[in-house]
């Protein structure tokens, strides 16, 4: 609760997954799920989000890793409409690729995101 992770290490995880979220801000909007979905994946989610970017240096080594990860994937996966349903999470990574290679001037951040309890604790549900 109210701590964000600091270290790659603490990112990536068993067979590669990561704890982390990945979203878009393009023209000074943020391109991502809706919040109802979000919220609704996580036993602590609200409507009140937080989006926090992790510092440029860990970001950089955390998308180098996603890139590596899904640079063969990715094409196939192109075609599959639901990457893209903004209702459909789980596919924050590919969501992102998806988008920033259809709009060059989009910026991928990566970071971590929770939702603000009644209390006023941030609960990190990734990153």
């Amino acid at each position: 609760m109210n701590s964000t992770h600091t270290k790659l290490s603490q990112i990536i995880k068993s067979g590669g997954a990561i704890d982390a979220h990945l979203w878009i801000e393009h023209d000074g909007k943020v391109i991502d799920y809706t919040d109802e979905a979000l919220s609704r994946r996580s036993r602590y989610g609200t409507l009140n989000i937080v989006r926090k970017e992790f510092d440029m240096k860990l970001q950089k080594k955390v998308l180098r890793n996603e890139y590596k990860r899904y640079e063969g994937y990715l094409e196939a996966k192109k075609y599959c409409g639901i990457i893209m349903n903004p209702e459909r999470v789980g596919n924050c990574t590919f969501k992102a690729m998806l988008y920033k290679e259809d709009n060059p001037t989009a910026t991928i951040k990566a970071g971590s995101l929770g939702f603000i309890q009644k209390n006023g604790d941030i609960f990190y549900e990734w990153g």
